[in-house]
């Protein structure tokens, strides 16, 4: 049995305030036709469909009579259409629960979905890299690192290396790149490698190329 979150969600496509009379009765005379056809499916809708089209003739008469330009015609044509427009929507949201997330059933009513939203990709952070490497106090290093919008943190990363070859990394995490981070305890003469990635929506980036330096 299907629950709520397994509907898919559905709109009807037509926003009836901003189309012309003509498009207006066009898809009322349309659903006034289909769901009168559909009988058996849309049993008990909403707005009976014998009032929508007198209510569609109603705004036929007076959207043609409106033409002339008299004011008295005009403001009835706009009732007259703002009727339609309720009597579309009622009837939207009937064809919408009725249909259950089945598009084939808001097809037959003559009703149009729109077209489902795109969702939007989150993308892949930019590089960061490690700025710099500076000294600090004998065994310290002090490194900073290029900061990247949208990065819900960083890891940072150092080894010693031994032949050229980065041994055992250390890692750390950071939320900031506005302090320098202080790597201390390393030994005296020997060269570090450091790389930094980010995380962002998309995922980890790659590790940064290795910068290097040797301690004091």
């Amino acid at each position: 049995m299907a629950t709520t979150s397994d509907i898919p969600k559905l709109t009807i496509a037509h926003r009836f305030s901003r189309t012309k009379d003509a498009d207006v009765l066009s898809r009322g005379y349309t659903v006034f036709t289909d769901m009168g056809v559909e009988v058996n499916v849309f049993t008990t809708p909403s707005l009976p469909l014998a009032i929508l089209k007198q209510d569609l003739d109603n705004l036929t008469v007076s959207a043609a009579a409106a033409n002339d330009g008299a004011k008295k015609d005009i403001a009835q044509r706009k009732k007259d259409r703002r009727v339609v427009e309720q009597d579309l929507e009622l009837l939207s949201a009937y064809v919408l629960k009725i249909a259950e997330g089945d598009p084939a059933i808001v097809a037959s009513s003559g009703f149009v979905l729109a077209p489902p939203r795109a969702k939007s990709v989150p993308q892949p952070l930019p590089q960061p890299v490690v700025n710099s490497v500076d000294q600090g106090v004998t065994g310290q290093l002090l490194i900073e690192i290029s900061s990247v919008a949208e990065a819900h943190c960083y890891f940072l990363r150092s080894a010693a290396l031994i032949n050229g070859l980065p041994g055992n990394w250390t890692e750390v995490t950071m939320t900031s790149t506005k302090k320098a981070v202080e790597f201390d305890g390393l030994t005296p003469g020997a060269i570090y490698a450091f790389q930094v990635r980010a995380l962002g929506k998309a995922g980890f980036t790659d590790w940064s190329d290795s910068a290097t330096r040797m301690c004091i």
